[in-house]
């Protein structure tokens, strides 16, 4: 989240504005928001909690794992005693457990060992309400992401979008390439390397086309430069 101060900027907004939940996942995040607490504000948290499974996705996307720095780990206790944390502090509420092991995740099995129903059962305690948030498949498929082709040539071996999806072999500079399944990253991440301008953001709906976010300027680029 940035230092301190930078923090406080985030969270402040969030109590103001009656945020419903907030995930934590380090100890002075609990203490911070216990201060934040004033003026009969509570803050319902939720405590991101690290499985230890593996998700057997690409081991940038895996954050289920017990190396991880998101979340408190479950097998070394610190999951237990961030809980209590929260429940110690009157102007807290513990409103759940938050768990992410992982993106692109196409076997279930990781899933089924961070589960909970067995452990309820075999403790006897009634199976908590399961929240699950499955954001990628929600809005990867709404967006399209359109390249015009500039030239052709061998690029290096690292520059792969797509494995084994063949280009036509007839394609030529000021062709369009449609990507599909680009809603959910594509844009948010986008960089402005070698000083690149971002391209716009398009709603299409019925044959109507409308802008929701500009292209990028030269201005847009150099306006930071005080120097």
């Amino acid at each position: 989240m940035g230092d301190a101060q930078h923090w406080i900027v985030l969270a402040e907004p969030a109590l103001g504005h009656g945020v419903g939940r907030i995930v934590v996942d380090s100890f002075s995040e609990i203490n911070r928001l216990a201060a934040l607490a004033t003026g009969g504000v509570r803050p319902r948290l939720m405590v991101r909690a690290t499985p230890g499974v593996d998700p057997h996705t690409h081991a940038a996307m895996a954050t289920g794992t017990d190396d991880q720095k998101f979340g408190f780990s479950l097998a070394s206790g610190a999951a237990a005693e961030a809980v209590r944390r929260v429940l110690a502090q009157r102007g807290l509420e513990l409103a759940g457990l938050h768990c992410h092991i992982g993106s692109q995740v196409a076997d279930m099995t990781a899933f089924e060992r961070a589960a909970v129903g067995a452990a309820c059962r075999e403790r006897r305690l009634p199976v908590p309400r399961i929240t699950v948030e499955p954001g990628r498949a929600i809005v990867a498929r709404a967006g399209v992401t359109v390249y015009r082709v500039v030239s052709v040539k061998h690029g290096a071996s690292g520059d792969v979008l797509v494995h084994d999806v063949p280009l036509p072999a007839d394609v030529r500079a000021g062709d369009l390439l449609a990507v599909p399944c680009t809603g959910a990253y594509h844009h948010s991440m986008a960089s402005n390397y070698d000083l690149v301008r971002r391209p716009p953001v398009v709603a299409v709906r019925d044959g109507r086309v409308r802008v929701l976010v500009r292209r990028e300027t030269e201005e847009d680029l150099l306006r930071r430069d005080v120097g």
